[in-house]
């Protein structure tokens, strides 16, 4: 047998009870044993692969980092069914590009609306108070959504407006926030720059 210990059929039935009871809590957090929970990962990933969903949608699903997996098999589901709409690489080009640039700078600054000194910086600001406000109350596909439909126009217009790496530095550390608390939203749904939006 491949499964000697029937570790693989306890992981898959532990992961359909979460999934049909729709519990959400930090399975990684539960377990001391982080070779265990990576374990109950890739059942995630074989069962979302059984659904077939498309690879790099399901590794952008499970790279979240708060250890829901039921949220994962969720986002997963949803990444699949909006990955030949219109708006969708766009998105993922706008997140991967707020990504890439915070994987080589970051800043303890916190954003400071008195130093905008372009229309786009006040946009994207803007878009992002309600959707902070609202973001932890939201089902994952609304999260979805509100990341697609409000703030992927705003992130795309600020960098086709701002110079986010100013030899300013204190409008340096204001652009590098702002694109911080995009991506404390957009971590929620997972790491969206995993997707191949080519």
């Amino acid at each position: 047998s491949n499964d000697p210990y029937a570790l693989r059929r306890a992981a898959a039935g532990l992961i359909r009870i979460l999934e049909k009871f729709d519990w959400h809590f930090n399975l990684s957090a539960l377990t001391e044993n982080q070779e265990l929970f990576a374990f109950v990962v890739d059942r995630v990933k074989k069962l979302s692969a059984d659904r077939e969903i498309r690879h790099d949608l399901i590794e952008a699903a499970v790279s979240r980092t708060d250890g829901d997996v039921v949220a994962m098999l969720k986002m997963a589901k949803i990444l699949e069914s909006h990955k030949n709409h219109p708006p969708f690489k766009p998105t993922m080009e706008a997140v991967t590009r707020v990504n890439n640039i915070l994987a080589k700078n970051q800043t303890e600054a916190i954003v400071n609306p008195e130093l905008f000194e372009e229309a786009a910086e006040t946009v994207l600001y803007q878009a992002l108070q309600p959707a902070k406000h609202s973001f932890d109350s939201l089902s994952l596909e609304d999260k979805f959504r509100t990341v697609v439909h409000t703030l992927t126009a705003a992130i795309n217009g600020y960098f086709d407006a701002v110079m986010v790496l100013s030899d300013d530095e204190s409008q340096r550390h204001n652009h590098l926030a702002l694109l911080q608390e995009v991506k404390q939203l957009t971590d929620q749904l997972g790491d969206l720059s995993l997707v191949n939006s080519k």
